[in-house]
Order: C-alpha cells, then structure tokens, then sequence
C-alpha cells in the first residue's frame, strides 16, 4: 500500500462528510427562509423586515380602522400579535386584541372585535376580566373583558407597512 493514498481516502471521506453535513444545513435554511414573509415598511427602507410564518402563535393583521388608538396606532400600521403563553402575562397597558363576548357591546365593531390597552385588572368571583380604554377615548369601554376573550397581545406596530399577502381586518 502507498502511504499517501492512505491519507487522501481519510481525507477524502472527511471532505465528503463536511460535504453532507453543509448540505443538510444548506436544506434547513431554504426552508426556514421560505417561512419568512417581508414586511414592506416605507419607514424601513434600508433595513429588511420579516416575519416568521413558522411561529404558529404569531400573527400579522391591520388594525381595526376605528381611531380610537391613535395616534400610538393608525390605519397604516401592521400589527404584530402573539398568543400569549398565560393569561397572567397580561397586565395594566398591554394591548390586547380580543372578541367581544357581549352582544350590547359591541359597537359599530364589525365582527366585535377590539384592540384596546388594558386600563385595569379586575379579580372577581367568576374570574378575571379587564377593563380596557382606546388611548384617543376620554373614558374605558362601558364592558369589561372576560380573560377567556383575549386572543392575542399587540408584541410590536411596524408603521405604514404592509405584507405581500391580503391580512384579515377582524380577527388574524
């Protein structure tokens, strides 16, 4: 036996290892990169944006085009919700986006639903409920929400954007 050959066939089985390996990775990226959605975001404009499909407890909608969270929200602006993970991570100015059980509260509300910033906790025998207020509103809505109500927190706003896709106007 020649002893170069000997370590060209290690060395060529160690390449050919790395090789596959590179490529089961190259494999992952595509389809992790093929979740990822861009955001177009005129404020952005140098930096890109994306959000991940793959989160299954993250969604992307409009907001509810009522101007009762302006300006902190406007009709321009994508917002991204999640679920949140328990009912008490939700606390005094979180916004949340939830179903208006209440037939006589709902509004003009399409739909009855509402993205509103918790304006208080509220504990009581039947269970947890928040009393929650539009941040342009003088005064909290006339109903409180029940916990089981709540859909999904706001995690961020990304202003005067949009995503390729058409998103829901009620509920994500």
């Amino acid at each position: 036996m020649i002893p170069w050959l000997g370590g060209a066939s290690a060395a060529l089985a160690d390449l050919d290892g790395k090789y596959a390996s590179l490529l089961a990775e190259h494999e992952q990226l595509v389809a992790r990169w093929s979740q990822l959605q861009p955001i177009d975001a005129t404020d952005l404009s140098a930096v890109p944006l994306y959000l991940d499909r793959s989160l299954s407890n993250v969604v992307a909608t409009r907001p509810l085009c009522t101007g009762s969270m302006e300006p902190n929200i406007t009709c321009d602006d994508l917002l991204i919700l999640y679920t949140p993970p328990s009912i008490t991570d939700l606390d005094v100015g979180d916004i949340i986006y939830y179903k208006k059980t209440n037939p006589d509260c709902t509004g003009y509300i399409e739909d009855g639903f509402s993205l509103h910033r918790i304006n208080r906790v509220i504990i009581r025998s039947d269970g947890l409920w928040f009393e929650t207020k539009g941040d342009a509103l003088a005064n909290p809505d006339r109903c409180l929400v029940p916990a089981d109500a709540v859909m999904f927190k706001l995690l961020t706003t990304v202003r005067n954007a949009r995503i390729d896709e058409p998103v829901a106007q009620s509920a994500p």
